[in-house]
């Protein structure tokens, strides 16, 4: 995301397949982002997966540190109980492309490899930016090939990484 380009419209980031416990419980994390991009003064984040309990789907007003607050800076948050093509599919015209779309170890080359066929095919016709992290070099090779195989033009990277959550980045694409 180039911060110039974000400063006219709030950046909209959408989380596929959260799980509950780390993404949902520390969203928090993700003001980050607007420390790291100052001029962005709100942040809107969607977060969509089939785990995620039954809410209204409203946006909600998130807390922020003191220095945000200050500031004016406001981050906005919504949950879907569906998965993302669910989601994009029943908004139908409504439904805008984010600025980034982002799944932390989702398992989609997997045991949840069925579960992710249809949000993959969005993504990839789409062309909406996207991030996936993967637990291992494996899943991130296999993963990688999924999108390949998809359509989606890969960035160019060797799979590289280390022991970590989220420590392989198994493609990135638009």
């Amino acid at each position: 995301m180039q911060e110039a380009s974000l400063v006219s419209k709030a950046p909209l980031i959408q989380v596929l397949g959260p799980a509950v416990e780390p993404e949902l419980m520390k969203a928090q994390l993700f003001e980050e982002i607007m420390h790291q991009l100052p001029k962005v003064q709100t942040l809107q984040i969607i977060f969509c997966g089939p785990d995620i309990p039954p809410n209204s789907e409203n946006w909600m007003e998130m807390e922020t540190c003191p220095r945000c607050r200050r500031a004016g800076r406001k981050r906005r948050q919504r949950l879907y109980s569906r998965t993302y093509h669910e989601y994009a599919l029943r908004l139908g015209s409504a439904y805008e492309v984010p600025d980034l779309a982002v799944a932390f170890n989702s398992g989609c080359s997997q045991e949840a490899r069925d579960s992710w066929a249809g949000t993959i095919k969005h993504l990839v016709q789409r062309k909406v930016p996207t991030i996936f992290t993967a637990f291992n070099r494996e899943e991130g090779e296999a993963e990688g090939k999924l999108f390949a195989n998809a359509g989606a033009t890969l960035e160019p990277h060797a799979v590289t990484g280390f022991y970590s959550v989220n420590g392989w980045l198994a493609c990135g694409f638009k």
